[in-house]
């Protein structure tokens, strides 16, 4: 029998916390009192999460008013939008021009898992599996300075404030991947540009 642990109570609660800012169902000051009855655990695990999710970037602390989700104002948004555009244009460069056997298999597999959760209607793994997605072509660009950039200053930003509906999403999904296996590069180009720009502040 595993033996139940501080940290593994800790690493569920912050699983949970993420789904739950990803899904949008926490949008707005997290209630840590109230976190902690719904999941049945104590308030330590729930600011181990929380400073977690801090160093993350996903929540905020203000000073007497506690832990809320990041918020990014119309402005950054638009900047943020512009940064990401250029980087996955250029991710996309570089994986077709050096796309495998395994990045074939990677993307038809991401795929897959998109339509499971689509089909199950949990937003919170599907906005979780966007990230991994977007963040494996960033990868290709086996730059560790972009990766970086892309991790801590676009990407966490996005997924607190931004969103697609998944019907859009999971299409504009397909698409891309289609796109890269064909080695069209100007029509993956147009699907990242409709993808980001379908992106609304909310």
């Amino acid at each position: 029998m595993e033996k139940i642990t501080l940290d593994s109570v800790s690493t569920r609660v912050y699983k949970s916390l993420k789904n739950f800012i990803l899904a949008k169902e926490i949008n707005g000051k997290i209630n840590q009192e109230e976190v902690a009855k719904n999941l049945g655990v104590s308030r330590t695990p729930v600011m181990y999460a929380l400073n977690r999710l801090h160093a993350e970037g996903f929540v905020e602390l203000l000073p007497y008013k506690g832990y809320f989700v990041r918020k990014y104002d119309a402005k950054e948004f638009s900047e943020i939008l512009e940064a990401r555009l250029l980087f996955e244009s250029y991710g996309v460069e570089k994986i077709i021009k050096n796309l495998s056997e395994k990045d074939i298999r990677v993307l038809q597999n991401f795929i897959k898992r998109f339509k499971k959760y689509y089909e199950k209607n949990d937003i919170g793994k599907y906005r979780g599996l966007d990230i991994s997605f977007h963040n494996y072509i960033i990868n290709k660009t086996n730059n560790r300075y972009i990766i970086k950039e892309y991790k801590d200053y676009i990407m966490i930003p996005i997924v607190s404030s931004g969103f697609i509906p998944p019907e859009i999403s999971i299409k504009q999904h397909e698409n891309l991947v289609e796109s890269i296996i064909s080695k069209d590069l100007k029509k993956s180009k147009e699907i990242i540009g409709e993808h980001i720009k379908s992106l609304v502040l909310r």
